[in-house]
């Protein structure tokens, strides 16, 4: 697709209110999805093509980004063999340590329950993408912070509909207020894919506050 070209051509703006995504599969940046949508539509391509390798490449780049962290890969492993935890954060550690063998768990693997609730919170977007639950409790109980790691059924190309997901008119242009990476639902930079706001820190600095 030559979008380069396409992008200054006034045909793709006159397609775009003929442009219907559903709710239901609307990704990240909508609008930029409608405007490839209709850029496609003009170069001749049938209908959901750009969407098609939008998804795509979504999809990859997530796929990197828990490829590249072993706790988030040990996560997916772990649910995708049909389990589901519900329990303290330090539970679900020595579960994942166990699980995961010594020669796949390198310097960023959590060293404390903090670590790995820090790490729950950074790939929580990626991981709800690949229909993956993973969340931690806000308040801690006597027993310590509760947290729970399980399959979510949602469709991996969708995203419910949240601040910056509606479509809007082309010509708007909202600020996005930069967020506190370790308590964002979605990352406005990367949508969850992964980048350096929501996933360039370390773990945890192997301090042992209790958690």
């Amino acid at each position: 697709m030559d979008c380069e070209h396409a992008v200054f051509d006034c045909k793709p703006l006159h397609l775009i209110p003929s442009v219907v995504i559903p709710p239901e599969q609307r990704p990240r940046m909508a609008d930029f999805a409608m405007l490839g949508e209709a850029i496609a539509r003009v170069q001749g391509y049938t209908e959901g093509h750009f969407l098609s390798l939008y998804t795509d490449h979504r999809r990859a780049a997530i796929g990197r980004t828990i490829d590249a962290s072993p706790v988030a890969a040990a996560m997916v492993d772990y649910v995708d063999r049909g389990n589901r935890y519900s329990g303290t954060v330090k539970g679900l550690l020595e579960v994942l340590t166990e699980h995961k063998p010594d020669h796949e768990r390198d310097e960023y693997w959590p060293r404390s329950p903090k670590g790995l609730a820090d790490a729950m919170r950074r790939y929580s977007p990626a991981l709800r993408q690949m229909g993956i639950k993973a969340r931690v409790d806000n308040a801690r109980r006597k027993d310590g912070i509760h947290c729970e790691l399980a399959k979510h059924m949602m469709d991996y190309s969708c995203q419910p509909q949240v601040p910056g997901n509606e479509v809007h008119q082309v010509h708007q242009v909202h600020p996005v207020p930069k967020p506190d990476p370790q308590t964002a639902e979605i990352c406005p930079q990367c949508s969850g894919s992964g980048c350096p706001l929501c996933w360039d820190s370390p773990d945890d600095d192997g301090s042992q506050e209790e958690i």
